[in-house]
Parts: structure tokens; C-alpha cells; sequence
């Protein structure tokens, strides 16, 4: 979610020149969450520090690389890749020539 929120937030029109503070605490809030349960867990003895760590670098991984199948990145904003994958043919470079020319594939 912070994946998604950071890339919608960041490119919303009418949102640029509004205050910060509020979008980089929806972006962290998911992230926060995970690290208080985390430390829960730590402190009522039920995972040792090291398997909670493990688990958040290999949950972020996760999370960014499913968070890239399906999405550009952050930077480019946060419209499903899908729309680019039904027509390929009609995709554009950013020099915008076309990057398929001829017919539709076979």
C-alpha cells in the first residue's frame, strides 16, 4: 500500500502545491504498522529479533517486486501496466515515435 499511495500521491494534480506532511504520513502508516507489530512480537518473546528482520527484508522485497509487476515505477506514477500490456502496438517511446509500426502482431 505504501508503494501504491507513494506513486498516486506524488503525481495527483490537484495536489501538488498542497502541505506535505499528510501524504508522507499515509505513505509511512503501513510501515509503521508492520514495525509495531514486528516489536510486538519481539517483546512477547514469540520471534527472536533476527527472524523479524529477515521477515521485513524479504516482505519489502516481495512487496516492491509485486509492486513492479504491476505498476511503472514510483517516479512515473501509478497507472496499472496492464493498459500498456493490452495494446503493445500502440505504444509510444518517450520520443514519441512508434514503437511498432506495421500491422497488428500475428
Amino acid at each position: 500500500m505504501s508503494f501504491y499511495w507513494a506513486a498516486k500521491l506524488l503525481h495527483a494534480p490537484r495536489l501538488r502545491h498542497s502541505g506535505s506532511l499528510w501524504r508522507a504520513t499515509l505513505v509511512a502508516a503501513p510501515c509503521v504498522l508492520a514495525l509495531m507489530i514486528g516489536l510486538s512480537r519481539i517483546a512477547d518473546y514469540w520471534h527472536h529479533w533476527e527472524d523479524v528482520t529477515v521477515g521485513s527484508f524479504l516482505g519489502t522485497a516481495t512487496a516492491y517486486t509485486m509492486y513492479r509487476l504491476r505498476f511503472p515505477p514510483i517516479a512515473e506514477g501509478a497507472e496499472p501496466l496492464a493498459a500498456l500490456q493490452a495494446a503493445p502496438w500502440a505504444l509510444k517511446s518517450r520520443s514519441g515515435d512508434r514503437l511498432y509500426d506495421g500491422e497488428y502482431p500475428v
